[in-house]
Parts: C-alpha cells; structure tokens; sequence
C-alpha cells in the first residue's frame, strides 16, 4: 500500500504498519506506545515522528525524506536506514547503542544525552552532529565529514 499524502496515527493504540510500502507525506507515530512494528514499510518522503512511542526498530526502512524525530522514544536500532535527507532528533534516548547502517545525514544529527550510544556506527558525513553528554561514546568512528560537531 502507498499512501499520497500524510498519515497521523499518533496516541492511537496501533502496533503494525502491516503491508504499507510507502508514504508520500509525513507519518506521526509520535505517543504510540504499543507499537511493535513499521512492517513493510521502506519509505517516508516528509517528516517521521515517533517521539515517545515505543517502537525499538525502525525494521525495514531505507530511505527519509525530510526528518526523524524521536526524542525519548525507545528506539533501538535504525534497521536498514542508510541515508536520511534531513535532520535526526534522537535527544535523551537511552536506548540507543549504535547508529548501525546508517551512513549518511544530510542534516542535523541530534544525539545528546544518549547516554547509552557506544559508536556511530557506519556514520561517514553529517551536517551538524551534536554529541554532548553522550558519555559512553569514545570516539567518532567512521566519520569522515561534518561541518560541525558539538561534544
């Protein structure tokens, strides 16, 4: 299933996506704290939100468009994500060790006060990264280009 335009499921008691393959729009998933699953889901072309849900995987997911947001969420792992064209908003999630696959933010990577992250995974180019008091992460990895990077 494509879905042409936006879908907010947020504070809904969703927990799968099911066969949905693509969204032409944002998605707010934000405050769904029974979410297991994206299932199928490979795309989102404008702003991703799952601030306070409950997801830990982001499973099959290649490519964002405009952004993810999820602060306090309890992400896990970014799943297949590789590239994201906008700006990542992961403040305060104690979840997270890795950034995996990921290897490319357009944007801005905010990660402070994860205080869980150990790497940055396959992370080689950033617009702006924003470690502070990531106090389990030694060094920075892979990274080959940020503009700037705040620790």
């Amino acid at each position: 299933m494509i879905i042409n335009g936006n879908l907010d499921l947020s504070t809904s008691s969703i927990t799968d996506l099911g066969n949905m393959k693509k969204i032409n729009g944002d998605l707010s998933l934000n405050y769904c704290q029974y979410l297991k699953s994206l299932g199928e889901l490979e795309e989102v072309t404008g702003i991703f939100d799952v601030d306070n849900s409950s997801l830990k995987s982001l499973g099959k997911l290649k490519y964002l468009g405009y952004g993810l947001k999820a602060n306090g969420s309890s992400l896990e792992s970014f799943g297949e994500l590789k590239y994201l064209e906008g700006n990542l908003y992961l403040e305060g999630n104690q979840a997270i060790e890795s950034l995996g696959n990921l290897k490319h933010v357009e944007g801005n990577l905010f990660l402070s006060f994860c205080s869980n992250l150990k790497d940055l995974g396959k992370l080689e180019k950033v617009k702006h990264l924003d470690i502070g008091n990531c106090i389990n992460l030694k060094d920075l990895g892979n990274l080959k280009e940020a503009k700037t990077v705040r620790i």
